[in-house]
């Protein structure tokens, strides 16, 4: 089998709109990011000790939670075991 290049060609304009789909939310994923990691940040070093518990617990149960599991919380917001 050889690659078809006629159906690349076509397909073009539209894996260009794809392509700026996936850099918008890359970019908005960061910025998301950002604001929430300065948020943090910011609880971590507060003055006030309940500011600063609740950015350790916040840093501690996400550093503590394999990112897999995160990642099924995430997506099946349960352990995905059906009854």
């Amino acid at each position: 089998m050889l690659f078809d290049w006629q159906i690349l060609i076509q397909n073009v304009p539209l894996l260009a709109a794809s392509l700026i789909v996936t850099l918008e939310a890359a970019l908005a994923g960061l910025g998301f990011g950002f604001v929430i990691g300065v948020g943090i940040c910011s609880l971590r070093l507060s003055r006030r000790p309940l500011f600063t518990r609740l950015g350790g617990a916040y840093i501690f149960v996400f550093r503590g939670i394999p990112l897999l599991v995160q990642l099924l919380l995430g997506v099946h917001g349960d352990t995905g075991v059906s009854t």
